[in-house]
């Protein structure tokens, strides 16, 4: 019922420039959640950036991780994030090759490509309810989501 994606992906050249993009964007968190919130799948998610460019002169990192643990299939979660695309592309157009795949919307099978082309296999996976999607966890404890 649950799946982790461990996207990883480079940072497009120019690599600081992209970088500082890419935390502005992200600094809107309520923006994202509210995303997640409606695709109605994603039970956790964590945005990270890896890898220091000790070359940059300014603050600036080399690759970028969005982690996620959804509820289903991997080809749905794709379908519910091309439905909300628009809100992903300025994000995607920061990352190597994420230019092919914007707009999501007219792209939906390059997105998933490139999805599974940067998920990082994982060797393990642990969850407290391995068999209950976000919508079984929200109607057991609704007072979670206020």
């Amino acid at each position: 019922m649950q799946n982790p994606l461990n996207l990883i992906v480079p940072i497009a050249a120019p690599v600081a420039e992209n970088y500082q993009a890419l935390k502005k964007l992200l600094q809107d968190v309520k923006y994202y959640s509210d995303t997640f919130d409606q695709i109605g799948t994603v039970h956790f998610a964590r945005f990270l950036f890896l890898e220091k460019d000790e070359s940059s002169p300014d603050e600036a990192y080399t690759q970028f991780a969005l982690v996620t643990t959804f509820s289903g299939e991997f080809e749905k979660y794709v379908e519910d994030f091309v439905a909300i695309a628009e809100k992903f592309d300025d994000l995607l157009k920061c990352l190597e090759g994420g230019e092919s795949v914007t707009p999501v919307k007219k792209k939906p099978d390059l997105l998933k490509a490139y999805l599974e082309k940067y998920n990082r296999r994982h060797e393990n996976f642990y969850s407290a309810y391995p068999k209950l999607s976000v919508k079984d966890i929200l109607a057991k404890f609704p007072e979670e989501k206020s």
